[in-house]
């Protein structure tokens, strides 16, 4: 697409190579940057070439290079299909598909620290690839409510290819 850059959120090491949790699309202003947390693996799987973490999770950042705004990214990976994707928590909630499956989202806020206390505004996403047979969480965090909901809403994902 065009104004649009492709993120490959992979992990692995040097001995089994790389495994993919899944692709994110994003406007060419935003980036991936990695966290100090390093990805957790605990199954992986191949499918007609394509590598994929069956089970793990992945903690990161997507920074925008014009105005420096940071939001934090978890990624949840787990083997099978939830029975409910529905979150247990206030705030709004919709459904827009990706990669031909639902994705269901909430979008809230919650007060985050112990001494130095501050909103936090987040949206988490909830899909099962039935594909890759496996139940992805994403969530977004954010202190600026506008670019968090600027960014979900341009945001591309891709489980599988």
């Amino acid at each position: 697409m065009e104004g649009y850059r492709e993120y490959d959120i992979l992990a692995g090491n040097i001995v089994l190579g790389n495994y993919s949790f899944l692709k994110i699309l994003l406007r060419d202003e935003w980036v991936v940057k990695p966290s100090g947390i390093p990805p957790e693996i605990y199954y992986t799987s191949t499918n007609r070439g394509y590598r994929y973490v069956l089970e793990g999770l992945y903690t990161g950042y997507l920074v925008n290079s014009i105005d420096n705004t940071t939001l934090l990214i978890n990624i949840s990976v787990k083997r099978g299909l939830a029975k409910e994707t529905i979150i247990d928590k206030r705030g709004e909630y919709g459904e827009k598909t990706v990669n031909g499956h639902k994705m269901i989202y909430l979008l809230g806020e919650e007060i985050k620290g112990l001494i130095r206390r501050r909103k936090v505004y987040y949206v988490e996403a909830s899909i099962n690839c039935s594909e890759t047979n496996r139940h992805i969480k994403i969530r977004l965090e954010s202190t600026d409510k506008q670019s968090l909901r600027d960014i979900f809403r341009d945001i591309g994902i891709i489980c599988h290819p």
